[in-house]
């Protein structure tokens, strides 16, 4: 396997496991962050600061909001969960918990289309396994309460995620491309939910060996000048959130320029010709977009 199929790799595998680690990160974290420190000046004996009871309000007022909407989907979960385990838990099942748990966000106006589907994929993905033993739910309490722990730690996690993916600094598309190029959007190429040898939806197959402007952020493999190579990804979200790009929200450039593209770490814009199909490392698909680029600089002022 070479250095470049490991970096890609290891890009799609750390999605596993990224989100169980904010997930404990996330119901370790006291649900009420405490109240900033303010400054006090002298004030009359019993007198209260006007300025400190406003905050304070705020922060009662935010908490019960956030605890309010955290039950109501902690009980859709349970709701979710408990029909699932109660399934053959096939891949049917799998597809109706997804869908269920995005409508549950959506209701409830939490996170972006794309952020929905990543966090109720990343749930299914980290159920213990121990709550679907023999593939059907038991009907005793201990069960139950295992079930009811499980979703209202969920739905701290779940909102959590989609909160911080929608506060994400993604790239923005470009208002002009270069003649003959076609613009192309990341929601295009990395909305739809990946799966190995499955038929790719035509308007992202039919960009195969077509010219295209695409733009993005560039993590460089190894190289810090003259870089000929890199992986360019819609935005500085990164793996800490849970939401680790799928390999449908990577492209691999190759810079074919007289001279290797300039680290930036601002939005760059990349045209070049786009080839559509996955590529394989053993069993690993290790890249499903591949740009050949003949021109990568920052992106213009919008």
């Amino acid at each position: 396997m070479t250095g470049r199929t490991k970096v890609i790799v290891g890009l799609v595998a750390v999605g596993v496991t990224a989100g169980g680690l904010v997930g404990l990160r996330h119901w370790l974290t006291p649900a009420v962050p405490p109240a900033p420190a303010l400054a006090e000046g002298p004030r009359a004996a019993g007198s209260v600061d006007p300025e400190r009871a406003a905050k304070l309000a705020e922060l009662r007022d935010k908490a019960k909001t956030r605890s309010s909407q955290e039950e109501r989907v902690a009980a859709a979960i349970e709701t979710i969960l408990t029909t699932y385990l109660a399934s053959n838990i096939d891949d049917e099942a799998a597809k109706t918990f997804k869908s269920s748990l995005v409508d549950v966000l959506a209701k409830e106006e939490l996170g972006t289309g794309r952020s929905r589907k990543h966090v109720a994929r990343r749930v299914l993905e980290q159920l213990p396994e121990g709550l679907a033993e023999n593939k059907i739910l038991r009907a005793d309490i201990a069960q139950a309460e295992k079930i009811k722990s499980r979703a209202t730690k969920l739905a701290g996690y779940v909102t959590y995620v989609v909160k911080q993916e929608g506060a994400t600094k993604r790239a923005p598309v470009p208002k002009t491309a270069p003649d003959g190029a076609l613009i192309v959007r990341w929601e295009t190429i990395g909305d739809y939910e990946f799966e190995d040898g499955m038929k790719l939806p035509a308007e992202v197959s039919d960009l195969n060996g077509k010219r295209v402007v695409l733009t993005g952020y560039m993590d460089a493999l190894g190289e810090i000048e003259n870089i000929r190579e890199f992986v360019l990804t819609e935005s500085l979200s990164g793996c800490c959130f849970g939401s680790a790009p799928n390999v449908n929200q990577l492209v691999l450039v190759d810079f074919k320029g007289a001279k290797g593209a300039a680290y930036s770490d601002e939005p760059v814009m990349v045209v070049g010709t786009l080839e559509v199909s996955e590529q394989r490392e053993e069993e690993y698909v290790t890249s499903l977009y591949r740009l050949h680029a003949t021109e990568v600089s920052p992106l213009p002022a919008q």
